[in-house]
């Protein structure tokens, strides 16, 4: 709520456009790395949980959610550029697909699990703070 105010307050004072974009970013990055951390609870509680369709299906929508999160903070820091990760998530997100189609969990959860590292990864390098650190696919199988 802080940033918001001193967002606003840089609209009202006229200090510029770039100062009010950076508070806009600002409030942008703060909103999602709440959502982030939310986010990041819930997929690691599924990613924890037995490997079968209900779970897939609520990891890959929470994935989607994350997707969507990444590819917004994405269009207000590089507004031109091509949003590979985007694209590379999409495809990981289509072969889990694939997998949980043929009731290959396991491999479907591989995938995941790829998508779900290069979004934290994204999210982290444009000033989006994990929640905590991604954990690895043993920490995974160490949770079941």
């Amino acid at each position: 709520m802080k940033i918001l105010s001193f967002a606003v307050l840089g609209l009202f004072l006229g200090l510029g456009g770039f100062t009010v974009a950076n508070g806009l970013f600002g409030v942008a990055s703060a909103v999602a790395q709440e959502e982030n951390t939310y986010l990041s609870d819930e997929i690691d509680f599924h990613f924890a949980q037995e490997k079968n369709m209900h779970h897939f299906t609520m990891l890959s929508g929470k994935l989607v959610d994350l997707t969507r999160e990444q590819q917004r903070i994405f269009r207000i820091k590089n507004a031109a550029a091509e949003n590979k990760v985007a694209e590379n998530v999409e495809e990981f997100l289509n072969d889990a697909n694939g997998s949980a189609s043929r009731h290959d969990y396991e491999e479907a959860y591989v995938s995941l699990e790829k998508a779900y590292k290069l979004l934290q990864t994204s999210m982290q390098e444009m000033g989006v703070q994990k929640s905590r650190d991604v954990p690895s696919e043993s920490d995974w199988r160490i949770l079941k």
